[in-house]
């Protein structure tokens, strides 16, 4: 210890005052933790904070309460040292070691925001608080008004500005590492933290005190017993005001530690959310909201001439799978081939399954490129087969290609683009890639047009019906064949591969095939009515309404309409019809016999031409295909194809019609080998309906013996 006596000024002594009030000694140690806690419970808010009004106002209140409580300690420490002396505070000095307290207190919040520091960061600033904690001390000690003169021990200064930079060390420390953190062990250490700081402020402080010496006059008597009640009611006062500022920022750091964990919530649930919303739930890949936000994003941050290319796959005969091994093992092959395509690719490029089958990814060109490369690497890489319930299963994929900006200039029109080439390669026999080509476009505008055409011809009755006689081998008539003939407006005279190709593709099939049965039946009737009641009157279907399971109910009621017998009814079919979809096909031809409607397979001969499928289906009679009797006499191959098609026929107890004649040769040759009709331009063309009941009449006429 220094020994003051040398340093004592004239006419002056020692005052011997070491006791202290044990209840503001308390008071000065609570409040101390109480502001150390404060302010570690809102370091979490100036963290997490995300406005800087937010984070300001966080600092804010943690300086108040930390920095009031720090010099509300030291006050009422002051307050209990017991001096019997008379002393007063000079105002501006208490005040100016309060703006103290909180301006260090200020930047010690400050420093907790920051994302991390250093190590040679955290001592400056802890010495820099030190000193400031220090300043703030020694400061309000100035303050104190008496007839005693102030001296202090240097060493024990120099122990109190370190005592204080240790605990602003301890804080800066704990503050960082408690921050973002929450739990019953955060609570736990961070009030076991906050007492400790609280203990060394009030060291620091009662080293300093421990560092002052008081000088009085000779000759003073000391008497503060009515001081140290004054001191007592004033510390408690201070206590209390402190202790209210102190629980207001424990409120707010309550509410901003609540606020901050509501918002933590909010954003996970936010994050799951964006994860259904922008991501496929399957394959985890993006979806196809998001991949058209991806694309466009990346078209609007290119560069001039930068260029992209758009590659869209899809699963050849994808529901063939769904149907036969159920949607789960679809689901399967989905994710495994997701995992094939992401391993072909660099981990940055966007890669979306599209919608249902379809896959979509973007890759960049820069000023030139070529997407074919990976389009090849994409087929290679889905070739080997899948594992599927312990069955190798190999599929097969059709890939559309399209480049920014000559196929489109935003997501929504390279994704058209890249799906006509899909279209493309599908109708061209799959398992290809394809790039998009204005062609393609031009044949989609046509057949969206021819669409729209057919709606308002299929509703306006812009389609009529041409009936080709069917006859036995004498020429008698005894059936027709409805076929359907469009005279576009525009267009003119379209034939029936191409506007049936649109309304298969459309979904327009069904309503082209009813209004063909309904206005043949009701034609039909007509013709029984005058007179012709023993011609039959023949339709086709297509392979897509042979699948619908109402059609037997449709043909019923079309006949009942008609007041026709079902025997005048007879359905053609395709060979490729039947093979569509076999089972449901057997299934409705098998209802549609059982009404009493004729069953007929068109064209035999050009599809599979399977003798193991033709035993099983409900059929009542064959039709050549015009392919083998055209060539009669000329090709005795072909002469040999329909002479045995016509005796496997009788065999199986089937009718034949030969399609296609037009020359004498042909029909002796027909009839030398019991074909059982005959149809084709040697008897008539197709022909309207009024043309229709000239052709009968001269067709009874002829017949009639002269």
């Amino acid at each position: 210890m220094l020994n003051f006596s040398t340093l004592l000024p004239p006419g002056h002594q020692i005052l011997a005052a070491n006791e202290y009030e044990s209840v503001l000694v308390v008071l000065s140690y609570l409040i101390a933790s109480a502001a150390g806690y404060t302010a570690l419970a809102m370091a979490d808010w100036v963290t997490n904070s995300r406005s800087r009004r937010g984070s300001e106002l966080a600092k804010l209140i943690g300086a108040i309460a930390l920095g009031g409580g720090i010099w509300s300690m030291h006050f009422l420490a002051m307050l209990s040292f017991k001096i019997g002396i008379h002393v007063h505070y000079a105002p501006w000095q208490t005040l100016a070691s309060l703006l103290i307290a909180i301006a260090v207190s200020y930047t010690v919040m400050h420093l907790i925001g920051r994302e991390s520091l250093t190590a040679p960061q955290y001592l400056l600033a802890a010495l820099a608080a030190g000193l400031g904690i220090a300043t703030m001390h020694y400061t309000g000690m100035l303050a104190m008004q008496s007839v005693a003169v102030q001296l202090y021990d240097p060493l024990l200064v120099v122990v109190s500005v370190m005592i204080a930079s240790l605990a602003s060390l301890g804080a800066l420390l704990l503050a960082f590492r408690l921050r973002g953190r929450t739990g019953i062990r955060t609570f736990w250490l961070r009030l076991l933290g906050s007492l400790a700081l609280g203990f060394a402020i009030v060291s620091m402080h009662f080293t300093g005190m421990a560092a002052l010496t008081l000088a009085v006059p000779i000759g003073f008597e000391p008497d503060g017993l009515a001081e140290v009640n004054q001191h007592l009611e004033l510390g408690m006062g201070i206590a209390l005001g402190t202790l209210f500022i102190i629980m207001v920022g424990l409120l707010a750091a309550w509410a901003g530690e609540r606020f901050h964990a509501q918002r933590l919530r909010l954003e996970r649930v936010s994050t799951t959310l964006d994860q259904i919303t922008l991501h496929d739930p399957l394959t985890h890949l993006l979806n196809g909201g998001s991949f058209i936000q991806t694309v466009d994003r990346a078209i609007g941050q290119a560069r001039t001439g930068e260029q992209f290319a758009l590659l869209m796959l899809d699963i050849d005969h994808f529901k063939r799978i769904n149907d036969s091994l159920g949607h789960a093992l679809g689901d399967e092959l989905l994710i495994q081939m997701a995992q094939r395509i992401r391993a072909v690719l660099d981990n940055d490029l966007p890669l979306a399954r599209y919608a249902g089958d379809e896959f979509s990814l973007l890759l960049p060109l820069g000023q030139r490129g070529d997407s074919q490369p990976l389009a090849m690497r994409l087929l290679e890489q889905l070739r080997p087969p899948f594992e599927l319930a312990g069955q190798r299963i190999a599929m097969t994929f059709s890939l559309g290609i399209a480049h920014y900006p000559q196929d489109g200039a935003n997501a929504g029109q390279l994704l058209r683009s890249a799906g006509l080439a899909v279209g493309h390669c599908k109708r061209s026999g799959r398992n290809r890639s394809q790039r998009f080509t204005t062609e393609l476009q031009r044949d989609a505008d046509d057949l969206l047009s021819l669409e729209m055409d057919l709606r308002h011809a299929l509703s306006q009755g812009g389609l009529h019906v041409a009936y080709q006689p069917i006859v036995d081998p004498a020429g008698a008539p005894v059936a027709l064949e409805a076929l359907v003939r469009w005279q576009h407006p525009v267009l003119g005279p379209l034939s029936p591969e191409r506007f049936v190709r649109v309304a298969e593709e459309t979904g327009l099939i069904a309503d082209l095939d009813g209004w063909v049965m309904r206005q043949a039946c009701a034609d039909l009737a007509q013709l029984h009515r005058e007179g012709h009641a023993a011609l039959r009157v023949s339709v086709n279907c297509s392979a897509l309404n042979l699948s619908d399971r109402l059609l037997p109910q449709a043909i019923a009621r079309t006949l009942q309409a008609e007041d026709l017998p079902a025997s005048a009814l007879i359905l053609e079919v395709t060979e490729n019809a039947l093979m569509h979809s076999l089972n449901v096909a057997v299934e409705v031809l098998n209802e549609i016999r059982t009404l009493g409607v004729r069953v007929s397979i068109d064209d035999f001969g050009s599809g599979y031409s399977s003798l193991a499928y033709l035993s099983r289906l409900p059929v009542d009679s064959l039709k050549v295909d015009r392919a083998f009797v055209r060539t009669i006499p000329k090709q005795s191959n072909d002469m040999a194809i329909a002479a045995a098609i016509i005796a496997m026929a009788h065999k199986l107890g089937l009718n034949v019609v030969a399609e296609g004649v037009e020359t004498v040769e042909q029909r002796q040759f027909l009839q030398a080998n019991d074909c059982n009709f005959m149809q084709g331009y040697l008897f008539g063309r197709p022909m309207p309906l009024p043309h229709l009941r000239t052709w009968l009449q001269q067709s009874a006429i002829a017949s009639v013996p002269a």
